[in-house]
């Protein structure tokens, strides 16, 4: 994935001052990152802009043409030496450039005409077709079946890199590997069992399991050995589904044991008598034989406990010959939290949107989907405990809100060696959260033994000074991974706004996110500077709480810093600006305003509080 880059600049400036930090007026793309395609999503672009001498332009009039989507005509003020538009690409199926041009005047009757390429990337989403080789395998005489799996539809480039998450009623299949080309294929170990049963295996692309699933009902045919009475001197046979036994002799007790491939969910045969008086055909009802009806699809790793979520759980539903049952009485439960709004999507498929319940320190949940029925009796549907398919879910705790830092002494005298800090880590309602986990990243003192949990929401952490200077304090309260893949990238520095002075630094706190902004563990993320000309690791990986800390230093060149992080295969783009102290004091920017998407400035809102800076001055 490549960047937003500008392949065209023509810029008629005002005169620069020879102490100004810039040449020309700037006019900079703020760093956006990866752009999807999906013909839904509003993209929000900013552009920085401003004077030679480092102040924030404020007025100015710009016209907007993108070459695809739809976006707004005009820029549009967001705050002082920003201004933006909304843009909304088309739907793509592979990556494509589209290229944006903005034509504008400052108040001071400073011309710029820019133009960027913008490549955009098409969404996940794919129809999975599974077919199994054999497609109704015999039990006894086969162990092993094929499971052969196709993404069709989408875009090519999403085709490669699914992770299909598997849920079977009987058997295991292993692991999917990729054959290229979207197909996918699996061993089907089938259950050790000697009565005909029909099992149902479901399938779900972990990048996206509420879009991009299916399923394959396998019925399992079995060997079954029928003692039958069909009268000395007879022979008997039967006939199941069109294949005949072979006839066997009757004992001298009239009876004969017949066997017969009988496949799941029949219920009779054709029994025929021959070479006696009773010669004839007739019914056979044959023993009951287990036939699997409904089976969940594989959902999250894991859901944040959090009452407000709604999430598409599915199942589906067939009947005993293994065709969709798109009547079937089929009812969602759950153990903590709530189902609504059941429907049938189409080919046995039925979805329910389940909402977790609010567990502060987590729960482990169970969902359901039950075929009912009426009993032989008459009366109410009941639930068949047989066809009851169950998924156990992990509900991780609910993220913290805010994390409040405080220390004794709030100064340092000369002489003071030790200090204590106070750190207050709050949920949604404003309650106490105990037993989060706390990072401490320090300078200029270290930690003294470890982190005290006082049971209220409030934690205690002794430091010992190790310089002479002030000590400067990041704190972290992570919350627990719930095992779900990356789908969102926030950094968030200490600092935003660096003298190019080659040593001023800022800590970057970088969180891997799923899709509910929850963080993912262990996740390797890749760091380059596309713009800025000072020092940055270019690799980092998360802890188990989904969270690393790098650091830049700054260089000497006044001007926007665009870094980009790249992990899980999603690229975000950040930036810091180095600017002289002195020029446009008390300009910044935000860095929870930045980001080009609704769900992207959420995930910075929603985390940018639980990561606090405190600098203990030294008097």
């Amino acid at each position: 994935m490549i960047p937003a880059t500008c392949v065209l600049a023509l810029m008629l400036a005002g005169p620069a001052h020879a102490d100004d930090p810039f040449s020309d007026l700037v006019v900079e793309m703020m760093p956006v990152g990866e752009v999807l395609g999906s013909g839904l999503e509003e993209q929000r672009l900013q552009l920085l802009v401003l004077e030679p001498s480092g102040a924030p332009i404020t007025e100015l009039k710009a016209k907007v043409k993108v070459t695809g989507g739809t976006a707004d005509k005009v820029l549009q003020p967001l705050g002082p030496g920003l201004f933006g538009f909304t843009w909304t690409p088309p739907l793509v199926e592979g990556i494509t450039d589209f290229e944006l041009r903005i034509k504008g005047v400052t108040s001071t009757k400073q011309k710029f005409d820019r133009t960027w390429s913008l490549p955009v990337t098409p969404p996940l989403g794919q129809r999975v077709r599974v077919v199994v080789d054999p497609a109704a395998p015999v039990l006894g005489e086969t162990t092993e079946a094929t499971v052969n799996i196709e993404l069709t539809g989408g875009a090519t480039e999403t085709l490669e890199g699914a992770r299909m998450m598997v849920l079977t009623s009987a058997g295991e299949v292993a692991t999917p590997t990729s054959g290229g080309g979207g197909t996918y294929s699996a061993v089907y170990t089938l259950p050790a069992a000697d009565q005909p049963l029909q099992a149902i295996l479901t399938f779900a692309d972990q990048r996206e399991p509420t879009r991009t699933y299916g399923h394959v009902a396998v019925p399992m045919a079995a060997a079954q050995t029928l003692t039958l009475e069909p009268g000395k001197g007879c022979t008997v046979s039967l006939d199941v589904l069109g294949t005949r036994t072979e006839p066997v002799a009757a004992d001298r007790r009239g009876r004969a044991e017949v066997t017969a491939v009988v496949p799941p969910g029949l219920v009779s045969a054709i029994q025929i008598i021959e070479g006696c008086d009773s010669a004839g055909e007739s019914d056979l009802v044959l023993p009951p034989s287990t036939a699997r009806r409904v089976q969940l699809l594989p959902l999250h790793a894991g859901l944040p406990a959090d009452n407000t979520l709604k999430i598409p759980v599915r199942a589906v539903a067939v009947r005993e010959d293994g065709q969709p049952d798109g009547n079937a009485d089929l009812r969602f439960e759950a153990s903590h939290g709530t189902f609504t709004g059941l429907r049938h999507e189409g080919n046995g498929v039925f979805v329910a949107t389940y909402t977790p319940s609010a567990e502060p320190t987590g729960a482990a949940a169970t969902l359901s989907a039950v075929l009912y029925a009426v009993p032989e009796e008459g009366g109410e549907p009941v639930a068949v405990e047989a066809q009851r398919s169950s998924l156990p879910l992990t509900l991780v705790p609910t993220r913290p809100t805010s994390l409040a830092v405080t220390s004794e002494p709030a100064s340092l005298a000369k002489t003071d060696t030790a200090l204590a800090l106070t750190l207050q880590v709050k949920g949604t309602t404003g309650e106490g959260l105990a037993g989060r986990s706390i990072g401490l990243t320090l300078a200029g003192a270290k930690l003294d033994g470890a982190i005290v949990d006082n049971g209220d929401g409030s934690y205690t952490a002794n430091l010992r000074r190790s310089g002479r200077g002030p000590v400067d304090v990041v704190a972290t309260v992570k919350a627990p991974a719930a095992g779900n893949p990356v789908r969102e990238i926030v950094m968030l520095p200490t600092r935003t706004r660096l003298p190019p002075d080659g040593l001023s630094g800022s800590r970057l706190t970088v969180l891997t996110l799923d899709e509910f902004g929850y963080p993912v563990a262990g996740t390797p993320i890749s760091l380059a500077l596309r713009t800025g000309d000072g020092q940055l690791p270019t690799s980092a990986t998360t802890d188990d709480n989904g969270v690393a800390q790098v650091t830049y230093t700054s260089g000497r060149t006044p001007g926007l810093v665009h870094i980009e992080a790249n992990a899980g295969g999603h690229i975000r783009g950040f930036s810091l600006l180095q600017l002289p102290m002195d020029a446009a004091p008390g300009f910044d920017v935000d860095p929870a305003a930045l980001p080009p998407t609704a769900a992207q400035r959420a995930a910075t809102t929603a985390w940018a509080p639980i990561v606090t800076t405190l600098t203990v001055p030294r008097q």
